[in-house]
């Protein structure tokens, strides 16, 4: 019952435009005065545009939450991957490693963030593999081979696919083998 709102502002003349967007209903966007009025249209036309930037934004804030949430989903992924994972942005910078990395090299994520792949994976400097991931970044050939690291004395089988960021690589240990 609205009739103690209207009772205690002294609303005697009032404007209710619907705020929504293609997909949502988000509530009213009312506007009151107390004095007898008849809305015109340039009053009408304020409240829609009103209503159509609150319902705008809104979407905006619905969209951001969904994409964080997915990418919240997607980290959780990649960090569940029993291989190591790292993503490599197209200057060859480090953009993502999941916590088999992190273990790898006993630091956390932070430290190799940003940092140029061959200062952790000296595999990228060997001629031999090198062109394999060059061809994935520019070539977007996929591929995949085994390496002897010169980190650890481990063998491994590496997977290197194209990203439309850069490349993402596979590194399982093969040593047991």
């Amino acid at each position: 019952d609205s009739a103690w709102f209207l009772d205690r502002y002294s609303v005697r003349a009032a404007i209710g435009i619907p705020i929504r967007s293609d997909s949502r209903d988000y509530g009213s966007l009312v506007g009151y005065v107390d004095h007898p009025k008849r809305f015109d249209d340039d009053d009408v036309r304020f409240a829609l545009t009103v209503a159509g930037v609150i319902a705008i934004a809104t979407d905006g804030l619905h969209a951001r939450s969904k994409a964080i949430a997915t990418a919240d989903r997607l980290t959780e992924v990649l960090a569940s991957i029993v291989e190591h994972f790292v993503h490599i942005d197209r200057q060859w910078k480090i953009k993502f490693v999941n916590v088999t990395v992190e273990s790898l090299f006993s630091r956390p994520a932070e430290e190799l963030l940003g940092e140029p792949i061959e200062n952790w994976f000296p595999s990228f400097m060997q001629v031999e593999h090198r062109q394999r991931y060059e061809d994935a970044m520019h070539r977007s050939i996929s591929s995949k081979f085994e390496f002897r690291s010169l980190l650890n004395d481990h063998w491994y089988e590496a997977r290197v696919r194209p990203t439309p960021e850069g490349i993402a690589v596979y590194f399982l240990d093969i040593t047991s083998r």
